[in-house]
């Protein structure tokens, strides 16, 4: 952090992959994003991918609602959103029952906002399962509750017009921000 902050962005990113390489979950995480969003490195998906596989692989027992565990439950969502698309020219190809499986997990044993919005989509879709409207408000909700805007905006929708499964409720009490 300290080299980050003097500037020296090289250093930074030596150090963090020197703590990754020994187990730190936090330093790992950080180059997963770095590399997924080209922030201080060259964009590489792959090497993003690869981060994050190893935090999900080494520590999916993590427990909730720590900051291991949220760290874990973002990459689990970070993994699945590289399997709905895959990464071009490399061995990670789309599978969209991949992708619903690391969001389920997110969503259900981490209790990840991001998770349990991707989830209820692909429920809304039917991706990687059935189309389910029902499951898809129960997870929207949830992401929702925790203040997930799009799930919120999402979610109010579903109940405006009503669909399959979801009865339609033009007035609902506001959900806290």
């Amino acid at each position: 952090m300290r080299d980050s902050t003097a500037g020296d962005q090289a250093g930074a990113v030596r150090a963090l992959e020197y703590a990754a390489a020994h187990g730190h979950l936090t330093a790992q995480y950080k180059l997963g994003r770095m590399y997924a969003g080209g922030e201080g490195v060259p964009s590489n998906d792959l090497k993003a991918f690869e981060y994050f596989s190893k935090i999900a692989d080494e520590n999916a027992d993590a427990i909730p609602g720590t900051a291991d565990g949220r760290i874990v439950g973002s990459a689990f969502v970070a993994l699945g959103s590289y399997f709905m698309d895959g990464i071009k020219g490399s061995y990670v190809k789309p599978n969209i029952d991949r992708a619903f499986d690391m969001f389920h997990y997110a969503a259900s044993y981490f209790g990840d906002p991001d998770g349990q919005y991707n989830l209820a989509r692909l429920y809304m879709n039917g991706q990687g399962t059935g189309r389910d409207q029902r499951q898809a408000a129960r997870w929207m909700k949830l992401a929702a509750e925790k203040g997930h805007v799009p799930a919120r905006a999402v979610f109010g929708d579903m109940l405006v017009r009503g669909s399959d499964g979801v009865p339609r409720r033009a007035h609902r009490r506001r959900l806290a921000p």
